[in-house]
């Protein structure tokens, strides 16, 4: 009996072992071919990345306020991303949906900058976790809409379906 138990788990080990090889391989392979894929075709940089990189910075200067409970770090902050919510790099799309999003955002960043004034860091906690929520919802509808761009002066369009 111990001899065909011990055999067993043998065949179990060696056969488990197997199986993360094949697993690992297959890793290997598929990371390979990503990278060649990569290596191939030079990184397109989304034209409003840069703008986007800002307002997360922006955000990280309430973030840093709020956890060190300065108000006028928050008050900062929260200007500046209202102050980009205006900004034509702002558009990235037309739409209703979208401008609900926009209208949510400074709403939203209004009352942050008027809890950071007041010095409630409470209230300004809870508008920035609001506002954190609007952006991830927004950036998904974003991310799933096709975006189509139409050039009215040439009668030319161009289609983004990237997802």
């Amino acid at each position: 009996m111990r001899i065909s138990n011990s055999l067993g788990f043998v065949c179990i080990v060696v056969f488990g072992i197997a199986v993360l090889s094949v697993f690992r391989f297959n890793s290997a392979v598929a990371t390979n071919a990503e990278s060649q894929i990569r290596s191939t075709d030079p990184p397109q940089e989304n034209p409003v990345a840069p703008f986007m990189r800002a307002k997360l910075t922006a955000s990280q200067k309430v973030l840093e306020g709020l956890v060190t409970e300065s108000a006028e770090k928050v008050k900062k902050g929260a200007e500046e991303m209202f102050v980009m919510s205006n900004a034509a790099e702002w558009k990235v799309i037309q739409g209703p949906v979208y401008s609900q999003y926009s209208a949510e955002f400074r709403r939203t960043t209004e009352q942050l900058i008027d809890s950071a004034k007041k010095g409630n860091i409470d209230a300004a906690a809870l508008s920035y976790m609001q506002l954190t929520m609007n952006c991830i919802g927004c950036h998904k509808y974003v991310k799933e809409t096709s975006v189509v761009q139409i050039d009215l002066d040439t009668d030319t369009f161009s289609l983004n379906l990237e997802k």
